[in-house]
Protein backbone atom coordinates (compact mmCIF):
# COMPACT_ATOMS: atom_id res chain seq x y z
CA UNK A 1 0.00 0.00 0.00
CA UNK A 2 3.13 2.67 0.81
CA UNK A 3 4.44 1.63 -2.82
CA UNK A 4 1.22 2.53 -4.52
CA UNK A 5 1.45 5.94 -6.41
CA UNK A 6 -1.79 7.26 -5.43
CA UNK A 7 -1.15 6.86 -1.82
CA UNK A 8 2.08 8.53 -1.98
CA UNK A 9 0.98 11.21 -4.05
CA UNK A 10 -2.11 11.66 -1.08
CA UNK A 11 0.68 11.90 1.44
CA UNK A 12 2.50 14.23 -0.68
CA UNK A 13 -0.56 16.73 -1.28
CA UNK A 14 -1.18 16.36 2.98
CA UNK A 15 3.00 16.93 3.57
CA UNK A 16 4.83 18.73 1.09
CA UNK A 17 7.73 17.93 3.28
CA UNK A 18 7.31 14.06 3.11
CA UNK A 19 9.88 12.10 2.49
CA UNK A 20 9.02 8.87 0.70
CA UNK A 21 11.09 5.78 2.08
CA UNK A 22 10.88 2.76 0.49
CA UNK A 23 10.19 -0.83 1.73
CA UNK A 24 13.42 -1.79 0.71
CA UNK A 25 15.10 1.48 2.61
CA UNK A 26 12.90 0.68 5.26
CA UNK A 27 14.24 -3.53 5.55
CA UNK A 28 17.53 -2.75 5.29
CA UNK A 29 18.54 0.46 7.25
CA UNK A 30 15.95 1.39 9.20
CA UNK A 31 14.52 -1.82 11.08
CA UNK A 32 18.32 -2.91 11.48
CA UNK A 33 19.66 -0.08 13.32
CA UNK A 34 16.17 0.01 15.56
CA UNK A 35 16.94 -3.24 16.12
CA UNK A 36 20.63 -2.42 16.71
CA UNK A 37 19.25 0.60 19.33
CA UNK A 38 17.13 -2.05 20.91
CA UNK A 39 19.94 -4.46 21.41
CA UNK A 40 21.96 -2.07 23.10
CA UNK A 41 19.85 -1.10 25.17
CA UNK A 42 18.98 -4.38 26.52
CA UNK A 43 22.23 -4.49 26.76
CA UNK A 44 22.85 -1.96 29.27
CA UNK A 45 19.74 -2.53 31.36
CA UNK A 46 21.07 -6.26 31.52
CA UNK A 47 24.60 -5.11 32.95
CA UNK A 48 23.08 -3.87 36.02
CA UNK A 49 21.54 -7.65 36.84
CA UNK A 50 22.98 -10.33 38.72
CA UNK A 51 20.51 -12.70 38.17
CA UNK A 52 17.96 -13.43 36.00
CA UNK A 53 15.37 -16.12 34.37
CA UNK A 54 14.83 -16.96 31.00
CA UNK A 55 11.59 -18.16 29.20
CA UNK A 56 12.27 -20.23 25.71
CA UNK A 57 9.60 -21.24 23.51
CA UNK A 58 9.96 -23.12 20.15
CA UNK A 59 7.04 -24.38 17.55
CA UNK A 60 6.64 -24.61 14.24
CA UNK A 61 4.41 -22.59 11.72
CA UNK A 62 1.89 -24.18 9.16
CA UNK A 63 4.41 -24.18 6.88
CA UNK A 64 7.04 -26.44 9.35
CA UNK A 65 9.27 -23.60 9.25
CA UNK A 66 10.68 -23.62 12.90
CA UNK A 67 11.14 -20.56 15.35
CA UNK A 68 12.17 -19.95 18.94
CA UNK A 69 11.72 -16.84 20.83
CA UNK A 70 13.95 -16.21 24.25
CA UNK A 71 12.24 -14.16 27.08
CA UNK A 72 14.91 -12.49 30.23
CA UNK A 73 12.91 -11.82 33.66
CA UNK A 74 14.73 -10.09 36.19
CA UNK A 75 14.11 -8.04 39.11
CA UNK A 76 15.61 -4.16 38.61
CA UNK A 77 17.41 -1.92 41.01
CA UNK A 78 14.14 -0.54 42.23
CA UNK A 79 13.02 -4.16 43.41
CA UNK A 80 10.32 -3.96 40.42
CA UNK A 81 10.18 -7.17 37.94
CA UNK A 82 10.66 -6.59 34.60
CA UNK A 83 10.86 -8.63 31.46
CA UNK A 84 12.11 -8.26 27.53
CA UNK A 85 11.99 -10.17 24.89
CA UNK A 86 16.20 -11.35 23.74
CA UNK A 87 15.25 -12.91 20.45
CA UNK A 88 12.69 -14.61 18.28
CA UNK A 89 14.39 -16.60 15.69
CA UNK A 90 13.78 -18.51 12.78
CA UNK A 91 15.88 -22.10 13.36
CA UNK A 92 16.79 -22.76 9.78
CA UNK A 93 17.18 -26.82 10.86
CA UNK A 94 14.40 -28.49 12.63
CA UNK A 95 14.42 -27.07 16.55
CA UNK A 96 16.41 -30.30 17.63
CA UNK A 97 18.07 -30.32 21.23
CA UNK A 98 21.41 -29.36 19.74
CA UNK A 99 19.90 -26.29 18.30
CA UNK A 100 17.64 -24.92 20.43
CA UNK A 101 20.93 -24.70 22.71
CA UNK A 102 23.43 -23.48 20.35
CA UNK A 103 20.44 -20.92 19.45
CA UNK A 104 20.08 -20.30 23.34
CA UNK A 105 24.43 -20.11 23.83
CA UNK A 106 24.53 -17.63 21.14
CA UNK A 107 21.60 -15.31 22.24
CA UNK A 108 23.19 -15.25 25.61
CA UNK A 109 26.67 -14.49 24.48
CA UNK A 110 25.33 -11.40 22.17
CA UNK A 111 24.04 -9.95 25.50
CA UNK A 112 27.34 -11.37 27.61
CA UNK A 113 25.05 -12.93 30.55
CA UNK A 114 25.87 -16.78 30.00
CA UNK A 115 26.34 -16.53 33.96
CA UNK A 116 23.98 -15.08 35.10
CA UNK A 117 20.97 -17.09 33.95
CA UNK A 118 19.62 -18.50 37.44
CA UNK A 119 16.69 -20.40 35.94
CA UNK A 120 15.38 -21.41 32.28
CA UNK A 121 11.83 -22.46 32.46
CA UNK A 122 10.58 -24.17 28.94
CA UNK A 123 7.85 -26.80 28.40
CA UNK A 124 8.26 -30.47 28.55
CA UNK A 125 8.83 -30.85 25.16
CA UNK A 126 11.67 -33.52 24.20
CA UNK A 127 13.36 -30.69 22.48
CA UNK A 128 13.36 -28.60 25.07
CA UNK A 129 14.57 -31.17 27.50
CA UNK A 130 17.78 -32.40 25.66
CA UNK A 131 18.90 -28.75 25.03
CA UNK A 132 19.17 -28.25 28.44
CA UNK A 133 20.49 -31.46 29.60
CA UNK A 134 23.72 -30.20 28.03
CA UNK A 135 25.75 -29.04 31.55
CA UNK A 136 22.10 -27.83 33.05
CA UNK A 137 20.18 -30.38 35.57
CA UNK A 138 16.44 -30.60 35.87
CA UNK A 139 15.17 -29.09 39.47
CA UNK A 140 12.40 -31.52 40.06
CA UNK A 141 11.52 -29.09 43.13
CA UNK A 142 7.48 -29.52 43.20
CA UNK A 143 5.61 -27.30 45.76
CA UNK A 144 2.70 -30.37 47.42
CA UNK A 145 1.25 -27.45 49.19
CA UNK A 146 -0.66 -25.84 46.20
CA UNK A 147 -2.36 -27.92 43.43
CA UNK A 148 -2.09 -25.12 40.90
CA UNK A 149 1.26 -25.01 41.32
CA UNK A 150 1.75 -28.62 41.22
CA UNK A 151 -0.09 -28.71 37.97
CA UNK A 152 1.70 -25.83 36.58
CA UNK A 153 5.10 -27.63 37.38
CA UNK A 154 3.79 -30.58 35.35
CA UNK A 155 3.28 -28.56 32.43
CA UNK A 156 6.44 -26.95 32.56
CA UNK A 157 10.44 -28.05 33.03
CA UNK A 158 12.70 -25.32 35.09
CA UNK A 159 16.45 -26.05 34.33
CA UNK A 160 19.45 -25.18 36.41
CA UNK A 161 21.62 -22.60 34.70
CA UNK A 162 24.93 -22.79 33.40
CA UNK A 163 26.74 -23.62 35.98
Amino acid sequence: MVENNAFREFIKECNIKWNPISAKTLKQNSIAAFTEKVNKTIYEELKAVDHLTLTVDGWCDRRCRSFLGITCHYIDSKMVPQSCLLDFVRLKSPHTGENIHETTERILDRFNMKEKVYKIVTDNASSMIKAYKFGLSVDDEIIDDDNEAQLMANAHTTFNAFD
